[in-house]
């Protein structure tokens, strides 16, 4: 009768390929979570203030948002009619990614939550707390933080 420490099927060898074998597996694991999420970070219809540190409201369509990119605040801009507009923090609640303007509903492309534009109200998705409002104002064509 064999002894199991002696068989070369157990020992430290075995013992190697198991941690081999769990290395490789996590770094699968990590390599295919890295794709997880949208390939553009959720920034495809960003755009960034100048260096007056504003953006043209010519940039942001009547009735539409947009999300601009204040140095390193990203924050929904929505424009209702002519000069009129009102910002909302671009940070998801649920998980802090930036969210996405799509017509009426912003959407989180991380986990799917959906926000309401005109006001920030959460309805849908894992977030329950609405996007804080974040004052703009509009000085000469150009809106800027407040």
């Amino acid at each position: 009768m064999r002894d199991n420490n002696s068989s070369p099927c157990c020992g430290a060898a075995a013992r190697r390929r198991t941690v081999l074998k769990a290395l490789g597996l996590t770094g699968a694991c990590a390599a295919t979570l890295a794709g997880c999420g949208p390939a553009d970070g959720g920034f495809s219809d960003e755009v960034a203030a100048g260096k007056d540190g504003g953006v043209p409201l010519a940039e942001i369509a009547e009735n539409s948002a947009r999300v601009v990119a204040f140095g390193k605040e990203r924050v929904v801009v929505v424009r209702g009619s002519g000069d009129e507009v009102h910002g909302l923090s671009a940070y998801c609640t649920h998980q802090g990614c930036v969210v996405a303007a799509s017509g009426d509903n912003l959407t989180c492309p991380c986990h799917h939550s959906t926000f309401e534009t005109a006001t920030g109200k959460a309805t849908g998705g894992p977030a329950k707390a609405p996007l804080p409002p974040v004052k703009l104002s509009v000085s000469n064509g150009v809106v800027q933080l407040a």
